[in-house]
């Protein structure tokens, strides 16, 4: 089993745990996150998106160049001695399309890695309890199909619809 099905795999364990009984609790997640395939799929994860450097100027190439494996044993380390700590921000301002600005904080790569790790070992535990008509920051789900959603209720009278947003 490579380390993508051993993720998959716990993913699956926390869901189910979760879904049996809303009493379950769970005490020891900590431990799930400085796991080599848990860091190696949220690396492989944070990779993918190509984000921008954060504060301490480091890119994704930066990360491959110096060895993927030096950085995956380095938050290993630090994570199972609880030294790890999270650098501050870089702020941007991203342009509005109608004009004005936002601002955008972007973390450093490594802390991108582990918030990722984190949402790995999380995420399953409280999917088990959202709704089956819940779409937002949903794993396989977006606006597109949330806009179906509606229209297919709408369609067979549905006779509300709750939009909310935090």
């Amino acid at each position: 089993m490579n380390g993508t099905q051993k993720v998959r795999q716990l993913q699956r364990t926390l869901y189910l745990k979760s879904k049996q009984s809303k009493e379950v609790r769970f005490y020891s997640l900590y431990d799930k996150i400085y796991r080599s395939d848990v860091l190696w799929e949220a690396w492989r994860q944070v990779k993918s998106n190509q984000g921008s450097a954060g504060i301490d100027g480091k890119s994704i190439n930066d990360i491959i160049e110096a060895g993927e494996e030096l950085i995956i044993n380095k938050l290993q380390k630090q994570l199972c001695a609880k030294l790890y700590k999270f650098s501050s921000s870089r702020l941007v301002e991203i342009p509005k399309p109608k004009g004005g600005t936002r601002p955008l904080e972007i973390t450093t790569i490594e802390d991108r890695i582990v918030l990722t790790a984190i949402k790995i070992v999380i995420e399953p535990i409280f999917e088990a309890d959202f709704h089956e008509c819940s779409y937002g920051y949903r794993p396989k789900r977006g606006a597109k199909q949330a806009s179906m959603a509606i229209h297919d209720d709408l369609y067979q009278q549905a006779w509300g619809v709750v939009e909310i947003d935090f």
